[in-house]
């Protein structure tokens, strides 16, 4: 008796396995975004560079949150994707990669990012002609705007050549002061000065990005 009573409760344990699982979406929203926020406790910068010749690494691979329990159904992807690309900062050596990711990543995505700074270089630095990098700058601060509706913290990394090339009426400058909703913009040196306080139209450049974004 004793046998048969074993063998029926192991028949009972692989007929309802949903019985030993704890059921997490039936969890309130706010305790499953704690979940996640716990997973993601430690924010750290995502260096993105699509160059083959060159690797950059923040953080040990073991340091590095796992993502795949994003796999675990629709709901749980949404939730936790979004809370993913909201926590940590993407760092951009090169302006043409910029677009190229928010290309490659869903709307759902670009629209979660809070945290972006990118490295504009000179043009005689560039292994692109000049009117490609002032294309590459446009469509990126263009994307920005449209695209990244959660953006508050944008940090553009260039020497002071590199900025004076781009005054007012430059094209890139013209799509970075139609992003809004920013409430940080930080133009800086490679050495970590500010630029923006050198100038005269920085305070007009910061003031057009930290304006309300239209809904």
């Amino acid at each position: 008796m004793d046998i048969v009573d074993a063998r029926h409760v192991t028949r009972t344990k692989i007929r309802n396995p949903s019985t030993n699982t704890f059921p997490f979406r039936k969890l309130p929203p706010e305790l499953r975004i704690a979940v996640y926020e716990y997973h993601f406790f430690s924010p750290y910068h995502v260096c993105i560079d699509y160059a083959p010749s060159i690797r950059h690494a923040t953080l040990p691979s073991k340091s590095v949150p796992s993502t795949a329990f994003l796999l675990t159904n629709r709901q749980v992807y949404a939730e936790a994707l979004a809370l993913c690309y909201k926590l940590h900062k993407f760092h951009f050596w090169r302006m043409r990669d910029l677009p190229r990711f928010l290309h490659q990543i869903s709307p759902l995505a670009r629209a979660s990012i809070a945290s972006i700074s990118v490295c504009m270089e000179r043009a005689h630095r560039s292994i692109t002609p000049k009117f490609l990098d002032c294309m590459f700058e446009v469509e990126a601060f263009n994307m920005l705007q449209s695209e990244c509706k959660s953006l508050n913290e944008l940090t553009i990394f260039m020497d002071q050549t590199a900025f004076e090339g781009r005054l007012r009426d430059h094209d890139a400058i013209k799509a970075l002061s139609r992003i809004r909703g920013l409430k940080r913009l930080s133009v800086e040196q490679y050495d970590g000065g500010e630029i923006l306080q050198d100038k005269g139209f920085g305070d007009w450049l910061k003031e057009e990005t930290l304006k309300p974004r239209d809904e």
